[in-house]
């Protein structure tokens, strides 16, 4: 088995600037649980806004991909090189009404 550790906190904060979702910690384990099971891709997509912005995009990142096209990409990827992988996600520490912070 795979253990990943958990994305980085701005994806996380932008997938919680997702209106639709009041409790973040919540969340938070739903995108993760998510992510590392076989539930189909559009199950995730609907936690990521329409509008999420990469702030650290790759510099060779295809310019006609949507920073959401993207992280989406990713996560096929991810799957399809660790179908084991899991998540760790220790500690989800709240921050405010719309942040948490993952370790």
């Amino acid at each position: 088995m795979i253990k990943a550790a958990a994305l980085a906190t701005g994806f996380v904060a932008a997938l919680l600037a997702t209106p639709v979702f009041a409790d973040t910690v919540g969340t938070v384990r739903e995108f993760y649980r998510l992510i590392d099971s076989d539930a189909p891709l559009s199950e995730v997509g609907a936690l990521i806004a329409d509008d999420y912005v990469d702030h650290d995009r790759s510099p060779v990142a295809l310019a006609d991909l949507s920073d959401r096209q993207l992280i989406m990409g990713l996560f096929a990827e991810l799957r399809t090189g660790f179908p084991d992988m899991v998540h760790a996600l220790d500690i989800i520490e709240p921050i405010g009404d719309d942040r948490v912070v993952v370790y």
